[in-house]
């Protein structure tokens, strides 16, 4: 296999989507990609555990435009790579794009959505995405949804999807018994995730009486929390829903084995949209039906009566009853929840999911 630098700017000890993907697929291909990550606090402790070659190295000037010819530099003097593979189109990929002109040697390009539609809303930086995205050897999307936005809006032939993998996929807890129905959203405290459309479905079956014994944890950290506390306690919601924002990866999972449905209304957002959504697949391996947003992408991650329930953007009494049709039948919750396991498992191993890139790298 050749030999590939991976440019990053969001890579681990960083969290998060982007994070995670990225540190999946080092870790994956970790005798073939070395990976070429911004400093970052706390970076010595992070790189030390990984599988792979991780060089700090900043990539941008300060006080030099464009500041990513930096990178550009630093591709120039290293001659030992056969190919480049960046995760952000701008401003990584535009290195990558005015290197491979010069070196001829090729790169590949991880999109994601709101590098798109961001690019999209301004005349130049759609040009300059467009040529970068049919310079690379290839675009890798995340979801099918963002392969056919990419493929349409900018002519791009050489496409495949990658969707993110599960990287503990036999080491989930068995679900703990617990009294009454748990709902729980993990995910950072924006608007977009929708943890206010719960917080209003949750009302409304307060105030019909219909499902006493529920209760809502929310864990995450965000611009959000004090706006969703405020709204807890304005409701007289303090005993039923509680805000986690600082736990460990062990205490997480104890909270998704006891728990009975992952719920994440999330909002359409034209430019910052919920692209495919890791989380929901996390919640599946430990059997949790899901209720989101039918959603282009997301709907490739929670499969309509399958794996969990879409519902309608912004409908808050579908909301709610999606909320007691689950909590009231069991034998249906624990199908869909089984069924989302089983899902997970066979499609969205580490090792199904990056095979499809080793005929690239």
């Amino acid at each position: 296999m050749k030999k590939t630098l991976l440019l990053t700017i969001d890579f681990p000890p960083h969290t998060g989507g982007v994070a995670h993907y990225l540190s999946a697929l080092a870790d994956f291909y970790s005798k073939e990609i070395v990976v070429i990550a911004h400093p970052v606090f706390g970076e010595k402790e992070s790189d030390q555990i990984r599988k792979g070659k991780v060089i700090r190295q900043s990539l941008f000037f300060r006080f030099v435009w464009p500041k990513w010819s930096k990178t550009l530099f630093l591709l120039l003097k290293n001659n030992e790579y056969h190919q480049i593979l960046v995760s952000h189109v701008l401003p990584l990929g535009t290195a990558a794009y005015f290197a491979k002109l010069i070196t001829k040697k090729p790169y590949l390009v991880i999109v994601h959505g709101m590098d798109i539609r961001l690019a999209k809303q301004f005349f130049w930086k759609r040009f300059l995405v467009g040529l970068v995205l049919r310079g690379a050897k290839l675009v890798i999307t995340n979801s099918i949804d963002l392969q056919t936005e990419v493929e349409r809006s900018f002519r791009v032939k050489k496409t495949v999807v990658l969707y993110p993998c599960l990287t503990h996929i036999n080491q989930c807890l068995q679900k703990i018994p617990h009294k009454g129905i748990r709902l729980l959203t993990v995910s950072r405290l924006v608007a977009r995730k929708g943890h206010l459309r719960v917080l209003d479905a949750l009302i409304k079956l307060k105030e019909s009486q219909k499902l006493k014994d529920i209760t809502y944890t929310i864990i995450g950290y965000g611009e959000m929390k004090t706006l969703l506390q405020k709204k807890i306690d304005a409701q007289g919601l303090q005993n039923s829903v509680q805000i986690h924002s600082s736990i460990t990866d062990e205490e997480l999972a104890q909270w998704y084995a006891k728990s009975d449905i992952f719920i994440m209304p999330v909002v359409h957002d034209l430019v910052d949209k919920e692209g495919f959504g890791l989380v929901f697949l996390e919640a599946a391996l430990f059997g949790l039906p899901s209720i989101t947003t039918n959603m282009p992408g997301v709907d490739e991650a929670v499969i309509d009566h399958q794996t969990g329930l879409l519902l309608e953007d912004g409908d808050i009494s579908a909301l709610a009853q999606a909320i007691l049709n689950l909590a009231q039948n069991r034998e249906l919750r624990d199908q869909l929840g089984t069924q989302a396991a089983d899902r997970a498992k066979k499609v969205f191993s580490c090792e199904k999911q990056f095979e499809v890139l080793k005929p690239y790298l």
